[in-house]
């Protein structure tokens, strides 16, 4: 047995690990510096309208793209070359329609509802419109991951942070303190990415107005389900620190706050292993290539080097810690190995999660998501008061434990009906 079967694409997963990395953590770089730079020149309530925006912003994004980057890649592996370029087509045409009608009930809804998010309308629509460019983005970078064109997925990354960097910089430069001024600091680099993201598709692929919405219903069927998911994701991720303010107060919840992003490290590095492994897996998985054996290998060097990272970081964030943490967030030292081990499952389920997406069982995976979310609400609710901010560590383990648990069992009966 040759090297190549026994390790497949090796090569290619290093690198694109190592790729994927390097632009996750510029732009999550990115937007760390920004935070600080709009904290610090910006009043608090300022600094709180921008941060509504931001939140509104990645809902509106999720909203918009429905789901359909992912539609997008699995697509790939099952379609023909031209139906493809009918269904990027299609999906991106999606994208605007949903932006637009989105932008159309924003108009006609009470004027209550448009207090209820606390900025002016034409913010609103303004977030609107940059997110539906956002998910155009989305769906470019998928292809280009999907493809390979490592280098072109760099180039836009780069132009993403470099926009990003150079609008902070002009913002803490030139423009007044005022959150409007941030938010137009915050929106030009997903307006300058989305227009070179479009263009790199055009390049690529033949937009034309499709005849036949059979391949958007389709991916539509598929992808819906995600926008749940998504959704469900992010409350299990943020849940936690408001039962924590309100339980034990903002003191705790800023110790745990410090805690979570350091163990949340690791999550980038699982990402983009998880984003170089998904081609490779799906590739395999519809029959182009390989057997289950190198499908396993796969899954296998993924869940070994992520085992072997989580191990390695905590020993480093311990012989780190007394040099960057100060007395009053050496608490956080208890917190970090709960924190990482729970990071750990997630990045483990998410091997799971891939076999579901690959054969369409998105319905099942957002439930598995979102029963979750509800689990992880109710052990907070019930641990943060009796054991404080170990109880929410422990929920996070528990929940995350949970997914992979649940996940497994679906991808492995998912995995017995195929054969």
């Amino acid at each position: 047995m040759t090297n190549s079967r026994r390790w497949p694409d090796l090569h290619g997963l290093l690198k694109g690990s190592a790729v994927y990395g390097a632009a996750n953590v510029g732009v999550a770089g990115t937007q760390f510096v920004s935070i600080i730079v709009f904290a610090t020149l910006l009043s608090p309530s300022d600094f709180g309208y921008a941060s509504i925006f931001s939140v509104l912003f990645i809902v509106l994004t999720t909203l918009c793209g429905l789901g359909l980057s992912a539609a997008v890649q699995q697509s790939f592996f099952k379609l023909s070359e031209s139906d493809f370029a009918v269904l990027v087509s299609a999906v991106l045409l999606s994208i605007i329609a949903t932006g637009l009608l989105l932008a159309i009930l924003l108009l006609f809804s009470p004027p209550g509802v448009v207090a209820l998010i606390n900025l002016p309308a034409k913010w609103i629509l303004i977030a609107i419109a940059v997110a539906s460019m956002h998910a155009t983005t989305q769906v470019s970078l998928i292809i280009l991951q999907t493809t390979g064109q490592l280098k072109t997925y760099l180039r836009i990354t780069f132009v993403q942070v470099a926009s990003a960097v150079l609008s902070t910089i002009a913002f803490a430069g030139f423009a007044p303190a005022e959150w409007e001024s941030a938010v137009v600091a915050q929106i030009c680099a997903p307006v300058i990415t989305s227009i070179c993201a479009v263009l790199v598709l055009r390049s690529n692929y033949r937009l034309v107005l499709p005849n036949n919405l059979r391949l958007l219903r389709e991916a539509l069927t598929y992808s819906l389900p995600l926008v749940p998911h998504q959704l469900a994701a992010w409350a299990i991720a943020m849940a936690d620190r408001f039962i924590i303010v309100n339980a034990l107060g903002v003191a705790q919840a800023g110790v745990y706050s410090l805690a979570f992003q350091i163990a949340q490290s690791t999550n980038i590095v699982s990402n983009s292993i998880n984003q170089a492994i998904v081609p490779l897996l799906f590739s395999r998985l519809s029959g182009a290539k390989g057997s289950r054996a190198s499908v396993r290998m796969l899954n296998g060097v993924y869940g070994l080097t992520l085992g072997l990272f989580s191990l390695i970081f905590v020993i480093a964030v311990f012989v780190a810690a007394p040099f960057f943490l100060k007395s009053a967030y050496q608490p956080a030292l208890v917190y970090i190995p709960w924190l990482i081990f729970g990071f750990l499952m997630l990045a483990l389920s998410r091997i799971a999660s891939n076999f579901l997406l690959f054969y369409g069982r998105t319905g099942t995976l957002a439930a598995s998501t979102m029963s979750a979310a509800v689990l992880s609400v109710l052990l907070n609710l019930w641990l943060v008061p009796e054991h404080g901010l170990l109880g929410a560590c422990w929920t996070s383990a528990a929940t995350f434990s949970y997914l992979l648990v649940v996940t497994g069992l679906q991808a492995w009966s998912c995995q017995r009906n195929q054969r």
